[in-house]
């Protein structure tokens, strides 16, 4: 199944919610903090690697919009790109 999926990543919690391409939201969860400020690169890339194996687990995400605290860190951008490339 074809997904979509928004990340709402803040400094306490993330929380995402996938939808089928007819709006229908599929599936929610709740992780960690997001804010790369907050937590260190590896803290970082366990919840992406976290973030991406729940989408995965719902089916093919084909969009993914993300809403993140902390994104004026350049390393955020970088980190987040490598974890895209690997899943």
């Amino acid at each position: 199944m074809k997904i979509v999926a928004g990340i709402d990543g803040g400094g306490t919690k993330t929380k995402v919610i996938c939808q089928d391409l007819q709006g229908q939201t599929i599936a929610e969860e709740r992780f960690g903090a997001f804010n790369l400020n907050s937590i260190d690169e590896e803290g970082f890339a366990a919840l992406l690697k976290q973030i991406f194996g729940f989408l995965q687990s719902k089916g093919e995400c084909v969009s993914l919009c993300i809403g993140a605290a902390g994104v004026s860190n350049p390393r955020m951008r970088g980190l987040g790109e490598q974890a895209g490339q690997r899943w």
